[in-house]
Formats: C-alpha cells, sequence, structure tokens
C-alpha cells in the first residue's frame, strides 16, 4: 500500500453507502466515484493506482466535511474526457445496475475513480487526523463540500510521497 492517500472532501452520504453496501458483499467489485472538482487528480493520473497497488482514500460527507466516515481503495483513474465510447458504455452499465440514484458517467469535473473495499468507518475520525503531503502539518478544518488532498495518517512517515 502507498503511503500517499486521497481524502475526498463532503461527499454525499448516499452514494458511499450504496457502494459500501455492495463491498460488504463483494469487496473486490470494482465500484465508481466522480468527484465534482474541475481539476484533475494530478497524483492519480501521473501514478496510476491499481489492483496490485492501490491508495487508500478516506471520504468526509456532506453533512460532516471534518470527520472521516468512510475508506477504501482506489485501484483506478480515468479522465472522463478522453473515455471511450466502448469503455464509458460499460462503466454507465455497472453503474446503472450497482449505484442506484448515479446515472452513469456524467460530464462535470474530470476524474472517475474506480474503488474497491470501501468500508463505512465506526467510529468516524476527526480529518485532522491526516497530515498534508505538502507541507507534514494536520488537515485544516473543511468549511465547504468538493475537493481532494493528498495525506497520510498522522504519525506515518512521509518517506519519499510527493
Amino acid at each position: 500500500m502507498r503511503e500517499t492517500a486521497l481524502f475526498m472532501n463532503g461527499n454525499y452520504e448516499g452514494n458511499l453507502q450504496t457502494i459500501a453496501d455492495v463491498h460488504a458483499v463483494l469487496p473486490e467489485q470494482i465500484m465508481f466515484i466522480q468527484p465534482h472538482g474541475r481539476g484533475r487528480i494530478v497524483y492519480l493520473r501521473d501514478n496510476p493506482p491499481s489492483v496490485d497497488d492501490p491508495v487508500t482514500m478516506y471520504c468526509s460527507i456532506s453533512t460532516a466535511l471534518n470527520m472521516v466516515h468512510f475508506a477504501g481503495e482506489v485501484v483506478g483513474w480515468d479522465d472522463k474526457e478522453t473515455l471511450s465510447p466502448e469503455r464509458r458504455g460499460v462503466i454507465d452499465k455497472v453503474i446503472n445496475g450497482l449505484q442506484p440514484g448515479e446515472v452513469g458517467v456524467y460530464d462535470v469535473g474530470h476524474n472517475l475513480l474506480h474503488v474497491r473495499r470501501l468500508v463505512r468507518v465506526e467510529p468516524p475520525f476527526d480529518a485532522a487526523k491526516l497530515v498534508k503531503v505538502s507541507d507534514g502539518e494536520p488537515l485544516g478544518g473543511r468549511t465547504t463540500a468538493g475537493g481532494w488532498s493528498y495525506v497520510r495518517l498522522f504519525g506515518c512517515d512521509a518517506g519519499d510521497a510527493e
């Protein structure tokens, strides 16, 4: 597992719970999260995760921005603008079949995260226990949903993390 993890801020709890419910039965089933942020998640683009080299992901929910409520693994990343029609069609089928409430790949943002093993964290923990890779400081308080940060757990050595 990589030392650099990803914190996703302010996700819809219902969407994450739907994925976690599937993963409770089929933890290896690849499902999809589509962050609303306009930019690309450069770390995932430049260091593509895979099932053999996943990136840990921590998620807060839109009603509790400063608490980590879900954790899982990112095992793939796509730029939605470059998806072939065939690939997009297959991903749409997975989303429509396993993630009710989602309507396939939508045209907001660039990032399409492939996730597995998403679980609800009980009890949730303060996002300040995550340390930003950029400056070694605890993740600050969040006031609006959206966006992401490259993090590691407090007390973990960053090593050669970006």
